[in-house]
């Protein structure tokens, strides 16, 4: 049996004897009620470009449709950057509230 490594909301990787087997995704209806949950707060972002191109910023979930949500980005180049729920189930984007 393999124990959990790490999990967050999203996805969790399961051991055994030390090697990282497989990551555990959840269902697409509980990633829509998590960006709903966290619409209008300030986030935490990291999204993955591929190729090992990882960006981090700050940003608020600003709306919510049935395939995508859109992030608006703070201070940066490009002001809102549009993600599917699947891009947040497969690890491209990953946030986290900013606590006031």
């Amino acid at each position: 049996m393999g124990t959990i490594l790490k999990q967050n909301s999203f996805f969790a990787y399961t051991t055994y004897r030390g090697e990282k087997l497989r990551k555990v995704t959840t269902d697409i209806n509980i990633a829509k009620k998590r960006v709903d949950m966290l619409k209008g707060k300030d986030l935490l972002v990291r999204y993955n470009k591929g190729r090992n191109k990882i960006s981090y910023f700050k940003g608020r979930i600003t709306e919510a449709h049935r395939n995508v949500f859109v992030i608006m980005v703070f201070d940066e180049i490009f002001d809102r950057l549009s993600c599917s729920y699947s891009d947040l189930l497969c690890g491209d984007v990953a946030f986290k509230e900013i606590k006031s």
